[in-house]
């Protein structure tokens, strides 16, 4: 799908590439569509309408008109009551979209430039941590000896003694920040 430039929110294009169940559901409207188009001679230039099916198989007088705004959000409100979540947003959607590229290993990145976001302040407010992704975190961090790769853990570069010269410097200022803190100063206010 091609958004073009001045049609999302930033104001600049993208594309973004069917699932092969987004291409199911807009194939499935397709049909609607066509059916709509067949028996009551309109254009449905929607995806997503009215369909009223009458008892006798015949198509309601709102077949193919387009759904309204607030139309959407009773829509969105028996959803999430069936669904079991009584609170939530339609926006709540972009968040767990956001949350589920990142989760499925999508480079951060790409799911920016699929979702829209220009910096990455924005894209981390949507991309919240979770204590399950700690608790991810430390099974992985247990699963290499508490290395944060496996060839560090694997190829012993866990050695101490590399370490003096690449942390010295972090530990001289440590030691510095320490001595700051002893003699009651607290340095500039933010």
């Amino acid at each position: 799908m091609r958004l073009d430039p001045g049609t999302t929110k930033n104001r600049e294009g993208r594309v973004f590439y069917f699932s092969a169940q987004l291409r199911e559901l807009l194939e499935g409207q397709r049909k609607f569509a066509d059916r709509l188009q067949r028996e009551k001679g309109m254009i449905v230039p929607h995806v997503f309408f009215h369909l009223v099916e009458m008892k006798d198989g015949t198509l309601g007088k709102k077949s193919g008109a387009p759904i309204a705004a607030c139309g959407f959000y009773h829509a969105w409100c028996r959803a999430r009551l069936a669904a079991g979540c009584p609170a939530g947003i339609p926006h709540d959607l972009r968040r767990t979209a956001i949350r589920n590229m990142v989760r499925a290993g999508i480079p951060e990145r790409v799911a920016m430039k699929l979702s829209g976001h220009k910096t990455r302040s924005v894209f981390d407010r949507y991309n919240v941590v979770s204590d399950g992704d700690l608790r991810d975190a430390s099974r992985r961090l247990g699963h290499t000896g508490g290395h944060t790769s496996q060839a560090a853990a694997v190829f012993g570069n866990a050695n101490p003694q590399k370490w003096e010269t690449a942390n010295g410097a972090e530990r001289a200022a440590k030691s510095e920040r320490s001595a700051v803190s002893q003699a009651g100063c607290r340095g500039p206010r933010r």
